[in-house]
């Protein structure tokens, strides 16, 4: 069954082409988030130290203009006295010069049993001459501090400094959020005699500050659109396109013969990538990969076929000492004419090397013949009362007589625990790690005709346990 090549949507988020990319934007989020926002915040303590500033003149201009030996009778003769009247002219200008202030007033804090102020001027509507009875009964009213000047008021009245607050203005006044500077007045002598203040609605300003981060907004969003946009083509020509041309080529190779390695390589080079960075290091490294291999290859299956050759005339393998194939069937020679005569017992053990190929592939065929000696001395030193046979490059066949088949379970334990306690090993090299599939059979009298029914149960289950392996390290091993 052909397998398909249309991607999930966790497969498709996972791959580069989109993570890199969506990363990136995020980033640029976050970055134009903070940019706002301290950008905003920015503003705001700007603007809040401007208006600071400001009430600061306005609150001097007030004190100046203030006689503070009539406060007394400013409360109680207000809005029938000539002076009263004319001051309540000037601070009128004063507020109309400055058209973020929403109230001017001026108060007496004091400290009773709780801090009370008492209404000296209030300017809370539009000047007129005909003053509403319910202003003239408010001038000399005293009422409880609101609790953030209450909490200020030694600062007021004791070490004569100004404070401001940011304070939610009451039902029905102007605006929701204002900014109230007071300043402390004191007489001739330097006694604290009464408050000039002033508060400014800031609903202007933040709103003036939502129009500067509009803008702020517009203008990141246009420039980052433009960098992304650059940044998708470049990733795309110098990452993307590269990788995708190599995988489009390895993704279509064939490995069954010479010919089929020597086009691998071809395909490689016909590419031509050139892009001026780590990809042209990736590209170098597949292409010498894929020489390297095909030589390998080649030598290797040269090599194969001279050893099978040289194997077959001689009774010793050359490389492992053990007996080799020749022997090996001379050998089943005699167990056949032993089944024969109906007086044997014995079993098969069947060994195949596991990681050759990925040995030899990896590090050479030195390094894989290292490798097959050193299997061959872990089997022979768990089966040293048996004769070992090496019957092909990586299989080799143990046949348990006498002794050694009264010990055929203990044996083939033992063989196993060897070849699992060195693949495990991490200490030792990659190529010293020896591994084996291994299958066990008894001749069954009666049962088996032949010495070949018994070799294949045991084929049989060492190739289930070669399945296995395959299952838990990969196929290539």
């Amino acid at each position: 069954m052909a397998k398909s090549n249309k991607l999930t949507l966790t497969q498709k988020y996972m791959r580069l082409k989109t993570r890199i990319p969506f990363l990136f934007v995020l980033a640029i989020m976050l970055i134009s988030a903070s940019i706002m926002s301290i950008s905003f915040k920015r503003y705001e303590d700007l603007n809040i130290k401007k208006h600071i500033d400001m009430a600061d003149g306005i609150t001097t201009l007030m004190a100046q203009a203030l006689d503070t030996d009539k406060i007394d009778d400013f409360i109680e003769e207000n809005y029938s006295s000539q002076d009263y009247m004319s001051l309540l002219k000037y601070y009128y200008m004063l507020k109309d010069s400055y058209p973020d202030v929403a109230y001017v007033y001026v108060y007496k804090l004091f400290k009773d049993d709780v801090v009370k102020a008492t209404v000296i001027m209030d300017l809370d509507e539009a000047y007129t001459e005909d003053v509403p009875q319910e202003s003239i009964d408010w001038i000399g009213d005293t009422f409880i501090a609101d609790e953030q000047f209450a909490n200020d008021i030694d600062k007021l009245v004791t070490l004569h400094q100004p404070v401001w607050h940011i304070v939610h203005a009451r039902e029905g006044e102007v605006g929701d959020r204002l900014l109230s500077y007071v300043k402390p007045v004191q007489d001739k002598d330097g006694h604290y005699v009464c408050c000039v203040c002033v508060a400014f609605s800031l609903d202007g300003m933040y709103a003036k500050g939502l129009d500067f981060l509009i803008e702020i907004v517009i203008i990141i969003s246009v420039i980052a659109f433009i960098i992304i946009i650059i940044f998708n083509i470049l990733l795309h020509r110098i990452l993307f396109q590269p990788l995708e041309q190599m995988t489009d080529a390895i993704s279509n190779f064939k490995y069954d013969t010479d010919s089929n390695r020597f086009e691998n390589v071809a395909k490689i080079e016909s590419l031509k990538i050139h892009v001026r960075n780590e990809i042209d290091d990736l590209y170098n490294a597949l292409l010498t990969a894929m020489k390297d291999s095909v030589y390998y290859m080649t030598s290797f299956n040269k090599t194969q076929t001279e050893l099978q050759e040289i194997n077959e005339i001689v009774s010793k393998d050359s490389l492992t000492g053990v007996r080799s194939k020749s022997a090996y069937h001379d050998y089943i020679k005699h167990v056949e004419d032993d089944i024969k005569a109906g007086n044997t017992t014995f079993a098969v053990l069947m060994i195949d090397l596991n990681d050759l190929k990925y040995v030899n592939d990896t590090f050479g065929h030195e390094k894989g013949n290292e490798y097959i000696k050193g299997c061959a001395q872990i089997i022979c030193t768990a089966c040293k009362r048996a004769p070992v046979f090496r019957v092909g490059g990586d299989e080799f066949v143990v046949i348990l007589q006498g002794k050694a088949y009264d010990m055929r379970t203990e044996i083939y334990q033992t063989l196993a625990d060897a070849f699992e306690l060195s693949v495990s090993n991490t200490n030792t090299p990659e190529y010293a790690k020896y591994s084996a599939s291994i299958g066990i059979s008894e001749y069954g009298k009666g049962v088996d005709n032949s010495y070949v029914d018994v070799f294949n149960r045991a084929d049989a289950m060492m190739y289930k346990a070669k399945q296995q392996f395959k299952k838990e390290h990969g196929s290539y091993r």
